[in-house]
């Protein structure tokens, strides 16, 4: 395998952690999360790519002005609270970049994402880059030209070619584009195919 990039998504792929998950009041989480995750959906798609923020999104449910910073506070804090799926992937990345591969996490994600989970579980220290589709304005799946906007200017700035990267991510969308789109992509469904592929990385290249 000559990859010279590996980009690997971050939720139900690394992580499985929820927002208002894991931060010490269920039942008031519980709340904010119907609100803000399925009562708000609307609004999610442009969450995802920078259009709205999560004042805006937060603003959009909260009763008050107590309502809205207790929603804020939560939200941050199960942020800070998200865990990798398992101990061994985070060995296994430092592995395969030791060999000279870049290793990036690439998510389709909010800026609570950026603002919150980057920093608290210091991300920066054990991978290359991380991109966002927050950051970006767009999404993994979309197409422009024949081309993955999404993943374009990170494969132009290195110099690397679609078949020198390879995509591991749990969405069937991104799978298809990435496959429309001739760039490498290993789906995964469960913690077990993500170790299993990052050890294959590690021993492999």
């Amino acid at each position: 395998m000559t990859y010279k990039v590996i980009f690997i998504d971050w939720f139900n792929t690394l992580s499985s952690s929820l927002f208002y998950d894991n931060c010490g009041e269920d039942d008031l989480c519980g709340y904010f999360r119907k609100h803000t995750f399925q009562d708000n959906e609307e609004m999610l798609e442009a969450w995802l790519v920078g259009k709205k923020s999560r004042v805006d999104v937060v603003s959009a449910f909260a009763r008050n002005k107590s309502e809205q910073k207790k929603a804020l506070s939560l939200l941050k804090k199960s942020c800070e609270n998200m865990t990798f799926d398992r101990e061994t992937y985070l060995p296994l990345i430092q592995k395969i970049r030791k060999k000279g591969v870049k290793v990036v996490i690439a998510t389709d994600n909010m800026d609570v994402f950026t603002d919150y989970v980057v920093p608290a579980l210091k991300l920066r220290n054990y991978f290359d880059e991380i991109i966002s589709s927050n950051i970006l304005g767009c999404q993994k799946m979309d197409i422009e030209n024949g081309k993955l906007i999404f993943f374009d200017s990170f494969l132009k700035n290195n110099k690397i070619s679609y078949s020198e990267a390879l995509v591991i991510d749990d969405s069937f969308q991104t799978s298809i584009s990435c496959q429309k789109c001739g760039l490498p992509v290993w789906p995964v469904k469960k913690a077990e195919d993500v170790e299993y592929i990052l050890r294959k990385l590690a021993e492999e290249i």
